[in-house]
């Protein structure tokens, strides 16, 4: 729920970058981020969340906690206490003590995916949000195409041919044929090696017998 104005334009202004993320969010006719995804959002990030995450960046870009207390001006145990079940739950992501805001990917699918945010008001209200801006609001458009305009998949119909000097394999005969025609010519080859190191090393021990050998005997030569 959205609880302030303040609160709103955090959301917005978070919702504004994440459109120009991967999957983008659904928007409005003059291209704003729409309300029922700000009240998605709401869900996820209360107002002091809400607040802490305009000083994160996006997933892969992580932010160490020592920089990320220092730019929200918190001390990094009590943030590193706040932010504890945004990571569990997907909303923020983190890699041991650095942490970055999850794709709009992993917002649309993550809080379905993460057992720790099953069951519950919230995870019914987000549910039904979800569902209404991604068929309502024509949400689905953005995962059909890139920004511009370019299928992300091609469907080949039944009619359709394909050409002869194509050949379609499953992946477990490309396995297959893989390791017949890499792995296991590549692992001959290190055997050969591994054989010829040792070879080597009993030339070599035969030589130092040898040497101690003469050595052990040179006295009598005299």
């Amino acid at each position: 729920m959205i609880e302030s104005e303040e609160h709103r334009k955090n959301l917005l202004n978070l919702a504004r970058r994440l459109k120009y993320e991967w999957y983008s969010v659904p928007t409005d006719e003059s291209g704003e981020p729409t309300e029922t995804y700000l009240e998605y959002l709401s869900i996820m990030y209360n107002s002091e969340i809400a607040e802490l995450t305009q000083a994160l960046d996006f997933f892969p870009k992580m932010m160490s906690i020592v920089r990320f207390a220092k730019k929200v001006n918190m001390d990094k145990n009590k943030l590193i206490k706040k932010l504890a079940p945004l990571t569990k739950k997907g909303f923020i992501a983190n890699l041991g003590k650095a942490y970055s805001l999850p794709s709009p990917l992993i917002l649309w699918d993550g809080p379905f995916i993460f057992k720790a945010f099953y069951g519950g008001e919230d995870a019914k209200k987000l549910a039904e949000l979800g569902l209404k801006f991604f068929y309502e609001g024509e949400y689905y458009k953005k995962w059909e195409a890139t920004a511009d305009g370019t299928p992300r998949n091609r469907i080949l119909t039944v009619s359709e041919v394909i050409d002869p000097k194509d050949e379609i394999l499953p992946l477990e005969e490309i396995t297959v044929l893989l390791i017949k025609t890499l792995i296991l010519p590549l692992f001959h080859v290190l055997v050969g090696i591994d054989k010829k190191l040792m070879e080597l090393e009993n030339v070599k021990t035969n030589i130092q017998s040898t040497h101690v050998l003469c050595w052990e005997h040179l006295p009598n030569l005299y």
